[in-house]
C-alpha cells in the first residue's frame, strides 16, 4: 500500500505535495497559511476552530476585521495579518480576472459578472459601471456603502462620477443583503430622479440592477410596470 495514502490530515503540506491543492479541505488549506498552531492546538485544529467561529464559511471569514481575527484563541496579530493579506490577494485576483474577461456590456449577464462579489455583502453597496458610447467598460466604482437595509445614493454624486470618468452612459447596480431583489419605494424614486437628470444632461442611464443571493432585478427588463 502507498504509504503516502496513509497521510493523516494533520500533515496538510505533505498531502498537498502528493495529491494537489484541490484535494485539501478548507481547514487544511487554512492550516498551511497559518503555519503553526497555538495554545495547545496543532495548526489543523486551529484552522478548524477558526472556521467554526465563522460558520465554516470562507466568505464570512474574509469579512472579519483584523481585531476580530487577532482576538481568536491561538491566532494573534501576525496570523491575523497573514490571513487578511491572503484574502486581499484573492480579491485582487478576482478583480483582475473580471477586468480581463468583461470589457463590454452586451447583456445583463455581463453586468452580473462585474458584480457577483456584491451578492454576499452584509451592507448595501452602490456600484456604477461607466460606459463609452460603444458600451465598452471605462470604469467600475463603488460609490457608497450603506446600512444592511439601505444605501445612501445621491443622484448628483452618481452623475459627478459618470462625468468624471468621461462616460456616455452607465449602469447602476446595488445589492439587497436581505435576499429580496425586488426594488423598494426608495429604489424606484431614486431611479426616476436619476433618469430625469440624465435626460437633461444627455447621458444614457442604461439600467438599474438590484442583485441578491436569491436572484436579481433589472429595471430595464422587469420594471415596465414601475414606469421608471
Amino acid at each position: 500500500m502507498d504509504r503516502m495514502r496513509m497521510l493523516p490530515s494533520s500533515l496538510p503540506r505533505e498531502r498537498l505535495l502528493k495529491y494537489g491543492e484541490k484535494s485539501l479541505s478548507n481547514a487544511e488549506l487554512l492550516a498551511i497559511v497559518l503555519r503553526t498552531g497555538g495554545r495547545g492546538k496543532n495548526v489543523l485544529e486551529l484552522g478548524s476552530e477558526v472556521l467554526r467561529n465563522f460558520d465554516d464559511s470562507l466568505v464570512k471569514l474574509s469579512r472579519a476585521s483584523l481585531n476580530e481575527l487577532s482576538e481568536l484563541k491561538g491566532m494573534g496579530r501576525v496570523k491575523a495579518i497573514t490571513l487578511k493579506a491572503v484574502f486581499e490577494i484573492a480579491r485582487r485576483y478576482y478583480d483582475e480576472l473580471l477586468g480581463k474577461n468583461v470589457r463590454k456590456i452586451g447583456n445583463i449577464e455581463d453586468v452580473l459578472s462585474l458584480c457577483r462579489d456584491m451578492i454576499y455583502m452584509e451592507r448595501e453597496v452602490l456600484r456604477i459601471i461607466s460606459l463609452a458610447s460603444n458600451l465598452v467598460v471605462l470604469s467600475v466604482d463603488d460609490l457608497t456603502v450603506g446600512t444592511p437595509n439601505a444605501t445612501l445614493a445621491d443622484p448628483k454624486d452618481i452623475l459627478r462620477m459618470v462625468i468624471k470618468n468621461g462616460a456616455e452612459g452607465f449602469v447602476m447596480v446595488h445589492n439587497h443583503p436581505s435576499g429580496e431583489a425586488y426594488p423598494s419605494r426608495l429604489d424606484v424614486e431614486i431611479s426616476k430622479r436619476l433618469k430625469r437628470a440624465c435626460k437633461t444632461l444627455e447621458i444614457d442611464f442604461l439600467d438599474h440592477v438590484i442583485i441578491s443571493k436569491n436572484g436579481h432585478y433589472s429595471f430595464k427588463r422587469d420594471g415596465r410596470n414601475l414606469r421608471w
